[in-house]
């Protein structure tokens, strides 16, 4: 999940410098349908919310595997269960 949305933020940022939708449609590595459907979902985002995306699901991630290494860096969820964690950042995902 978070390598998609890693490229869908790589190509929000390409489009918005001006780079021609049927230029990145070219050089996805996906069926052209696929490709024109994912470029379309991708243009009706702004990267500011697909970067707090990637970062939400980067804590989700860092949280499940124990948190920080050091205890001062840890944040006050790094304690909760799997699944309220998982609920938590898509609800914020989805915001």
């Amino acid at each position: 999940m978070a390598g998609r949305l890693r490229e869908a933020l790589a190509i929000s940022l390409r489009l918005a410098a001006g780079e021609s939708v049927a230029e990145v449609k070219r050089g996805l590595r996906m069926p052209a349908k696929a490709a024109e459907r994912f470029v379309a979902d991708v243009a009706r985002s702004d990267p500011d919310s697909l970067r707090s995306a990637l970062v939400a699901l980067s804590d989700l991630e860092l949280n499940l595997r124990g948190g920080a290494p050091l205890l001062s860096a840890r944040t006050s969820s790094a304690g909760m269960s799997e699944d309220t964690l998982a609920q938590r950042t898509f609800e914020a995902i989805a915001r």
